[in-house]
């Protein structure tokens, strides 16, 4: 007879999402207004903030997570947010201009006067969050 571990049959990668390092955890702040131009956020979570009105000329978001973050009125040139996810984020009079998405993924946002301009969104999925009623998300230029 065999005897084998208890987890021998459990495959080692979680299939839930990474636990955040609670120093790149930003939770529950007003952004209002503010300018983000050149900054870099690495593998950064960013949750239930206010981004109204924020503004950014070439940041960098690299596989960082937004959940509950409204991004209202908010204007973006040049940025990259590389393997992000957007989770339950309103986009409402929202605009990215020349902005890199690639890899990145909307789960149940929403998109009202969503406007894109250029950029790169290659690889951005599901393509069902670009069909979610009362939105006109399609990317264009």
């Amino acid at each position: 007879m065999t005897i084998r571990p208890a987890r021998a049959n459990i495959d080692p990668v979680s299939a839930g999402p990474p636990i955040p390092d609670p120093e790149r955890v930003i939770r529950d702040e007003d952004w209002y207004g503010q300018d983000l131009s050149g900054r870099v956020y690495r593998q950064y979570s960013f949750l239930d903030t206010d981004w109204t009105e924020v503004v950014d000329a070439g940041a960098v978001f690299d596989t960082c997570t937004f959940a509950g973050v409204r991004f209202n009125a908010s204007r973006h040139t040049g940025a990259a947010f590389t393997n992000c996810t957007f989770r339950r984020c309103t986009f409402f009079d929202t605009s990215f201009t020349d902005c890199k998405f690639v890899g990145s993924l909307f789960q149940q946002s929403t998109f009202t006067l969503f406007q894109v301009t250029g950029g790169d969104w290659s690889f951005v999925g599901p393509p069902s969050a670009w069909n979610r009623p009362r939105s006109s998300p399609r990317p264009s230029g």
